[in-house]
């Protein structure tokens, strides 16, 4: 099974049409964008189906999509050669639901898939959204189960990923004079909402680290380890 997950940026604009035939010049089966307009649904599902990846979906039909402005514009589709059905995306408890898009597809020769594509706001301008996001995320998907799952997207996080394979979270900003990174104590957003490090720090990492107890491991890693400088979220 070959998947392809894209942040497209701004909706993908006059690029449309060659960000789908760069990625289906990898032959995937399964492709998913973040940062796609409701707009521009109805033109990628057009140019995917005549590229073969015939079963669509995207992130906007029960998110009210008309009233969503900023950066909540923006939302998640999905492309499969395979047949596909929407899981609800109230089932994740997000309070941003256009950010999120769950389906289970039907493959080949896999049998049946979970798969999630998310895009979690970067927290400079959003504040704390971005960590109820990761804590709906983990709350929906740390749990034993028996079938394949598959979590990708943008996830704006880690800050940095270490050669030992550790990583320093957006919680870890600031840094002693020792040049090691601690957590820092409190932090408000621009709404006034304030939230300490210590919650900030544990909602990335349970979900980029703690998820690998419920098999759910960072596959780029694995594969290339982390001696690449690519960025793998």
């Amino acid at each position: 099974m070959r998947l392809i997950s894209w942040n497209i940026r701004a909706g993908g604009g006059a690029r449309r049409g060659k960000l789908v035939d760069a990625v289906m010049s990898h032959a995937p089966d399964v492709v998913t964008f973040q940062e796609v307009t409701n707009q521009s649904t109805k033109e990628f599902r057009g140019l995917f189906s005549k590229a073969g990846l015939e079963h669509f979906t995207h992130s906007f039909p029960r998110c009210n999509a008309d009233k969503l402005v900023g950066c909540r514009r923006y939302g998640e589709l999905l492309a499969s050669r395979w047949p596909l059905e929407q899981i609800s995306s109230t089932s994740f408890g997000a309070p941003w639901a256009e950010k999120v898009l769950s389906v289970n597809l039907t493959t080949e020769p896999h049998g049946e898939v979970e798969l999630h594509s998310v895009h979690l706001p970067n927290g400079a301008a959003n504040g704390w959204i971005k960590i109820e996001m990761f804590e709906a995320i983990y709350k929906r998907l740390a749990r034993d189960v028996s079938d394949h799952r598959i979590l990708c997207g943008d996830f704006n996080s880690p800050l940095e990923e270490m050669p030992d394979g550790q990583i320093r979270t957006c919680g870890q900003d600031t840094q002693s004079p020792d040049g090691r990174y601690y957590l820092g104590y409190r932090y408000t957003d621009k709404k006034g909402k304030r939230g300490t490090g210590e919650r900030w720090d544990m909602a990335e990492r349970q979900v980029l680290q703690g998820l690998r107890r419920y098999d759910l491991t960072d596959s780029f890693r694995l594969k290339h380890g982390y001696g690449s400088e690519a960025f793998s979220y």
